[in-house]
Order: structure tokens, then sequence, then C-alpha cells
């Protein structure tokens, strides 16, 4: 079994959140909606992780996150059983950012962005990961 630890970057546009869209394979592959976000480097603190892929696959300086929490997810990705310890943290996107369409992973992978709202992912027909998360983002909506 793989294991993995990640750091997921919830950055919140007025009442919507970035996503990008993946595959689990090749086509025809299963496609589904995570936030931007990767795997924590030995020694690293989730957050220093968090704020590292912000700026890497998006190109924002986030330094401001807010801890959601941890959610430990076991799946089968790509032909390989996986379990990924995910450290969620959310921001504000600054002001003075901007985000283009897509992200480019430190793999050199490309994945299309998307802004949706709570309701939106909800209702896009696409899985959501980790498992729970909109929930978890309409706690965070209503908490500010």
């Amino acid at each position: 079994m793989k294991i993995r630890h990640k750091a997921l970057c919830c950055i919140r546009r007025a009442d919507t959140f970035l996503f990008t869209v993946r595959h689990d394979g090749e086509p025809p592959a299963t496609a589904f909606l995570i936030p931007p976000g990767g795997m924590i480097e030995s020694g690293e603190e989730p957050g220093d992780a968090a704020t590292r892929e912000a700026l890497e696959e998006l190109g924002c300086d986030i330094h401001a996150w807010e801890f959601l929490g941890v959610q430990v997810d076991e799946f089968i990705f790509r032909g390989e059983r996986c379990r990924e310890t995910v450290h969620i943290f959310a921001s504000a996107l600054p002001p003075d950012a901007c985000i283009g369409s897509h992200m480019r992973e430190s793999n050199g992978d490309v994945h299309p962005l998307r802004w949706f709202t709570t309701d939106q992912l909800e209702a896009c027909g696409l899985p959501v990961y980790p498992l729970g998360l909109p929930e978890v983002l309409n706690r965070y909506v209503a908490s500010h």
C-alpha cells in the first residue's frame, strides 16, 4: 500500500473555491475534483507545504492559512492501493493574485482549474476528494 501525506489548498474567491479537474488514469478514466496541493516533504510542516504548493502550482504566495482538519482516506488510484493523510487548509485569494486556467505540477502534468461554489460542487456530478470536503467548506464559509 502506498502511504502519502498531503496538504490541500482550499483557496476562496468571493463565494467560490478553486479546484483542479483530474483523471484517475488514461481515457476513458474517471474525472474528479480536488483542490490544488501536494505531498508534504520530509521534515516539512503541513502549513508550510500548503504555502509551497500554492506557490509552485499556482504562483500564489499565501501564508495566512486556516487549518480546517485532517482526513485519512484509503482508495485505489491508477490500480494501486493508497492511504493518504490529508491536511486541509483554506485561505482567501490574495487581492493581487492572478490565477490562470491551468496548473502545472512539479512532474510536468497540467490540469485545468475551475472555481466552484459549494452548491455547484454538490450538483456537478463529479466526485470531490477528499470525500466530505464540500461539508467542510460549507462550515468554513458559515464561520466567515
